[in-house]
């Protein structure tokens, strides 16, 4: 016995949960975060799923819970796959993860091959100055699409109508709320991302301060389902190459913004319509046999999905309204309807999160 003391090894920590992540950055691309972890290994999975747990998906764990098998075995098992850089530092490592190919993947996890339509409708402005070329607009457009969303051209001259219509809606205006469910409908749009910016010159004349603003309003009932805006100031300090007055670094400026407005907007959609769970009308339903017949015929071929009759009028509309709880896609939905032993249905429309269909 030597009478030396024994220092018992650091312990391992394999579950990721023990360390502690914290945001460093974060755009429309990437975040970079730190993490306690003891191992390389812990920390990519302990930071990409911080990341979707607790900035993507927060507050939405009717979501998590729904997914979590697909999310693990598509995203947290496979964690390596979304971190761009990890780096030894001390007492923490500090990792980039690939935010875009995250949404990409969680889009594809809980919409499937229909995703949803989004418009986009954008005021930009900078202050003092001429109008500008839509900046905004097109950094939202083009994040949308890298995160697999669908993204809906509106005309210019119905943008504005619109736009007047879904800001009346929010006030209870039934008028308001038909025509923007008229819209939803001719556009063919899950969502309208109703959207204001602006750029105005600092005080010390050293850069630009932008704001960007936007309303995320369900199609269908014109419900606002969420608001979310980003400041950012950018000056000489950040792009010396660039004249801190110009309009190429005011619009540079509310890019970023857009640019960091993005992520958190494609968050929005994932926790309104991320939980499987669609809507289906049905017209011409004819008698309340009928209404049972498709009651066990999804239920039979969507193996598990529960699927419920929310309204049911012969007098009037002669149309019936279900619910499905389903992991299954919206085609899959649609076939199995057509397929009901005993019927003929007639799907009509189909969007991420809703079908109808004609009894013939």
């Amino acid at each position: 016995m030597t009478g030396e003391r024994v220092v018992p090894p650091p312990p391992t920590l394999t579950d990721e949960e023990d360390a502690v992540v914290r945001l460093q950055a974060w755009n429309s691309a990437e975040v970079a975060v730190t993490s306690t972890a003891w191992e390389r290994g812990a920390a990519k999975r302990g930071a990409v799923r911080w990341l979707i747990e607790h900035e993507i998906l927060t507050e939405a764990k009717d979501v998590l819970e729904a997914w979590m098998p697909e999310i693990t075995a598509r995203i947290y098992d496979k964690a390596d796959s979304f971190v761009l850089e990890i780096i030894p530092r001390e007492e923490a490592y500090y990792l980039r993860l690939n935010l875009t190919q995250v949404v990409r993947e969680l889009v594809s996890i809980t919409f499937g091959k229909i995703t949803p339509r989004v418009a986009v409708l954008t005021t930009e402005k900078i202050l003092t100055r001429p109008a500008p070329d839509p900046a905004v607009q097109t950094a939202i457009h083009a994040a949308l699409l890298q995160y697999g969303f669908q993204v809906v051209d509106v005309e210019q001259a119905k943008a504005v109508k619109l736009r007047e219509s879904v800001l009346q809606a929010e006030t209870g205006d039934a008028r308001a709320i038909n025509l923007v469910r008229q819209a939803a409908g001719e556009l063919d749009a899950d969502l309208f991302a109703l959207g204001e910016s602006f750029a105005q010159q600092r005080e010390r004349r050293d850069g630009f301060d932008a704001r960007v603003e936007y309303r995320l309003v369900e199609g269908a009932t014109a419900r606002l389902l969420a608001s979310v805006a980003q400041d950012i100031s950018l000056t000489r300090a950040e792009e010396p190459k660039l004249d801190p007055a110009s309009l190429v670094l005011a619009k540079r400026s509310l890019q970023r913004a857009a640019e960091r407005t993005a992520p958190r907007m494609a968050a929005e959609m994932l926790k309104s319509f991320g939980k499987p769970v669609y809507r289906l009308r049905v017209w011409k339903i004819g008698s309340y046999d009928n209404r049972e017949k498709i009651i066990d015929g999804l239920r039979d071929a969507l193996g598990g999905a529960t699927v419920t009759a929310t309204t049911f009028d012969l007098r009037g509309t002669n149309s019936a309204v279900f619910v499905i709880s389903t992991k299954r896609d919206v085609d899959s939905i649609a076939r199995a309807l057509r397929a009901i032993p005993g019927l003929k249905v007639k799907v009509t429309e189909i969007s991420c999160r809703a079908l109808v269909a004609d009894m013939e």
